[in-house]
């Protein structure tokens, strides 16, 4: 085994293990990674890409709908729409609840943990509401 003058036992060249492994899902990342660039700017874009592709595929949605039944699209286009939208803005919100929230822990004030929850919290709680709701009507 060669040694070198650099890998000697008090000299910490190498990061750390758990520097190396951190992780959104397992909560080792910093609070404001996880709320900033998780959260927000994920969801801003989730939200770009669905409008985006909502508008290209929006006819071919509700062409494909309309074969299956007629009466549903009179009844409830606007519905049916949203809750092609509202799916993936429901799952990638409880994702960034649950990465937010193991990441809290990592926070430096109990103010700034229990702000990030709560934050995070609004929107899951909403989409929730807004999809029973597109699916009351549509059913």
């Amino acid at each position: 085994m060669q040694s070198s003058p650099f890998d000697t036992p008090g000299a910490a060249l190498r990061e750390p293990s758990e520097i190396q492994h951190r992780s959104y899902l397992k909560g080792t990342q910093p609070l404001w990674r996880a709320f900033w660039l998780f959260f927000f700017l994920g969801t801003l874009g989730l939200y770009a890409v669905l409008w985006v592709g909502l508008y290209a595929i929006g006819d071919a949605l509700v062409d494909v709908v309309r074969r299956w039944n007629e009466l549903l699209v009179w009844r409830a286009y606007g519905e049916l729409h949203a809750l092609t939208a509202i799916i993936p803005q429901f799952v990638y919100g409880c994702l960034s609840l649950v990465v937010v929230w193991r990441c809290a822990k990592e926070a430096s004030s109990p103010v700034w943990r229990l702000l990030a929850r709560f934050l995070v919290c609004i929107p899951v709680l909403i989409l929730a509401v807004l999809g029973g709701y597109c699916l009351w009507v549509i059913a």
